[in-house]
């Protein structure tokens, strides 16, 4: 059922999105390290993408990507965002994607990094500023959004993915700062940790035949499968079996410039807010499966 509201809510998307100049988006990926999200891939033709990871080879690869020559623009800076700028530490972990940025050297897998405040970032593009910033900053979330310009006229959502763990505790604080400055929680998603992982593969060989096999388009598809929710993997540990929560922030609607309307409009349908698009373009049929069952 839901993979049959996402095909009509990506048939609705492709309708009713403006590729003229006024709707193309500038989007900040903060922490794109391998890859870049499905919704966003699949909507690349409105956006201007500029990616930062403090990861070198994590950036390498997303240039290799066939589908990053989709964007109407891209740029990769290997530098991460924080509230101010300096010098800091990454600690590579197994999995890429999961390395966290360190006040101290501990290991040999601790590389210095290079931090600039994320307002400064949010102008690098050839024209306008970032009007869209999705985070994934493995625990460093609260630091980036301190460091953002949140009275930019031309920021309109924040996508943030909290890590949950005793270290990070910054959930709260995120919320309340978002929304002090004009913007409100439009969508929560999460999920416990993944399944299907190359890095959950410790024989070398049976890692090298599973990354042979996700060639296979089906198959590729479990590399996106996470444990579900009912707490079995972690109940008998006695504590929360959470591991990241999604956020997604909006601007409210009273404080968006009639300039940035396009583009906005834009963000609803990315995200599957199409039931909340003025004057869609869909049949009669569609448009009741988009209010009654909505995809998102």
């Amino acid at each position: 059922m839901q993979s049959l509201l996402n095909i009509i809510s990506n048939y609705i998307v492709k309708r009713n999105l403006s590729i003229d100049r006024d709707g193309i988006i500038n989007l900040l990926d903060i922490g794109c390290s391998s890859f870049i999200p499905p919704h966003f891939v699949k909507n690349a033709k409105v956006l201007n993408l500029i990616g930062c990871d403090p990861d070198l080879i994590g950036i390498k690869k997303l240039r290799k990507k066939n589908y990053i020559r989709n964007f109407n623009s891209t740029l990769f800076l290997n530098i991460g965002a924080s509230e101010s700028s300096g010098k800091s530490y990454i600690e590579l972990a197994k999995k890429r994607t999961s390395s966290k940025i360190t006040k101290k050297k501990k290991n040999k897998k601790t590389l210095e990094i290079n931090l600039i405040k994320t307002s400064i970032l949010q102008k690098k593009f050839n024209k306008g500023y970032a009007n869209l910033i999705k985070i994934d900053a493995e625990g460093h979330e609260l630091k980036v959004i301190k460091g953002m310009n949140l009275r930019s006229t031309s920021l309109l959502g924040v996508e943030v993915e909290c890590t949950l763990d005793e270290r990070n505790n910054n959930l709260s604080e995120i919320i309340s700062l978002l929304e002090k400055n004009n913007f409100f929680l439009a969508s929560i998603r999460y999920h416990n940790s993944q399944t299907f992982n190359s890095s959950n593969f410790k024989n070398s060989f049976f890692k090298f035949l599973y990354k042979i096999l996700l060639k296979i388009p089906f198959l590729k598809n479990f590399n996106y499968q996470w444990t579900d929710l009912s707490g079995k993997n972690c109940f008998s540990n006695n504590k929360s079996f959470l591991n990241q929560i999604e956020l997604l922030f909006l601007k409210r609607k009273g404080f968006i410039y009639r300039k940035h309307f396009k583009k906005y409009k834009n963000i609803l349908l990315i995200y599957g807010f199409a039931r909340y698009f003025e004057n869609l373009k869909a049949s009669k049929l569609n448009k009741f499966i988009i209010n009654n069952f909505p995809s998102r």
